[in-house]
């Protein structure tokens, strides 16, 4: 069994001399997966979507409330998230509200649940933030959200969630892309 990449490098080559030493439909699927990176979920637990470290830009509206007033503003962040085991995760993202121009750095920790065959998940997060520039006091909200891999290399989530500082609150809706990485 011979894997080519598209630019013609051989990335794996494996030559069974006896019945034994034949691949198996699963260990194929994973090989294609480790070198290429590029055909569906793996096969093999070890590289399984849901078990890579997530970098995700996020795009999002909210509701905020400021002195009992709503008003419509859009959000972005860059954020790290890390699986714990299966079904806990962790990670950082760096936030920026466009219309208050709050700038925050945020903490999450969250519980999953693994759906479609590990390359999805419902997943329910505790948000903490310090806000950096035009936010009165620490952040505190959650998310629910739902995450599914496209690829082994690429995935999309969606979130709902809620928050508040010491006199704000929001609510908010999220989408994010993030490129998957094997630790």
């Amino acid at each position: 069994m011979v894997v080519i990449r598209r630019d013609g490098e051989i990335v794996f080559r494996q030559i069974a001399t006896a019945k034994d030493d034949r691949l198996t439909a699963a260990e194929v699927v994973a090989v294609v997966d480790r070198t290429l990176a590029v055909v569906g979920p793996a096969v093999a637990e070890d590289y399984a979507a849901i078990d890579r470290i997530q970098l995700r830009v996020e795009a999002g509206a909210a509701a905020l409330r400021t002195e009992a007033t709503y008003r419509a503003t859009g959000f972005g962040a860059l954020a790290v998230v890390v699986p714990i085991k299966r079904y806990l995760l962790a990670g950082a993202a760096a936030r920026l509200e466009a219309r208050e121009r709050i700038f925050q750095l945020d903490g999450l920790v969250g519980a999953r649940l693994p759906i479609l065959g590990d390359i999805g998940a419902i997943q329910l997060a505790g948000v903490v933030g310090a806000p950096l520039a035009n936010a009165d006091g620490p952040y505190f909200g959650a998310r629910v959200g739902v995450w599914y891999a496209a690829t082994p290399s690429w995935a999309l989530q969606l979130d709902l969630g809620a928050g508040t500082w010491t006199d704000d609150r929001e609510l908010f809706a999220t989408f994010g892309i993030a490129r998957l990485l094997r630790f």
